[in-house]
Order: C-alpha cells, then structure tokens, then sequence
C-alpha cells in the first residue's frame, strides 16, 4: 500500500510541476496492470509480445524462437547483466514479465500468439 500512496503523491507533483518522468510514468503503468483483472492483463501482455516480434526482422518462426529465447533470459532467477538491445525487444518482453501474468514457455505457443491467422476474436468456421 505504501507503494501506492508513494505513486500517488509522486503523481500529484507531476500534475503541479506539468512533468511526468519516464519512471514514474513506467511505475504508474505497471501498478495500473497489477491491478488490471487476468483478461486485462493478459491482453497488455500480449500487446507486449507483438511489439516486440515487431521489431524483429525474420519468418514468423524465427520471432517466436526469439520471443522464447528472450523470455526465458528474462524469466531466470539472478539474471546476469546482458549486452544492451538496440531493438526494443527486450524491453517489450520485460514490459510483458511486468505484467504478471503466466508467459507462454514455448516457441510454439509464441507462434500461436503472433500467427495473425489465428486470431481468438473470429467465430470458429462452421462445417
């Protein structure tokens, strides 16, 4: 609760000052998606993850190798310090851990996530 009352009052001098930084921005952000229901988060999880394939170059294959490989580093308990990553891609994966939600495991599962043809918003096909 601290936390909060910490975010709140950090947000009170941006509103009197007219700036926000770019931390307490990120702050704000994730204490707003811990407190978002599990549909909600795991749609800005998601969210995450495509950007993050969007800033890969490759088959749809190589992304969801990628995505796993990345979210496996970040998963990892004592992370070593990795070399920066000019792309983006890292920091959207560590923005989607953020979330809090379950993080797909597999390349397979990372395929289904990105592969626009499967997209969970269209009725099934009927026969």
């Amino acid at each position: 609760m601290a936390k909060i009352v910490d975010l709140v009052v950090r947000l009170r001098v941006a509103r009197e000052t007219g700036v926000i930084t770019a931390d307490l921005a990120s702050e704000l952000e994730a204490a707003l998606v811990r407190l978002a229901p599990a549909a909600g988060r795991r749609a800005v999880r998601d969210q995450h993850l495509r950007r993050a394939a969007g800033f890969m170059s490759g088959s749809l294959y190589a992304k969801a190798q990628r995505l796993a490989q990345e979210t496996t580093s970040a998963l990892r308990p004592g992370r070593i310090s990795l070399p920066p990553d000019p792309t983006g891609v890292r920091a959207a994966v560590l923005d989607a851990v953020a979330t809090g939600v379950k993080m797909p495991t597999s390349w397979r599962q990372f395929h289904t996530l990105l592969d626009p043809e499967l997209d969970e918003d269209e009725p099934p096909i009927e026969v």
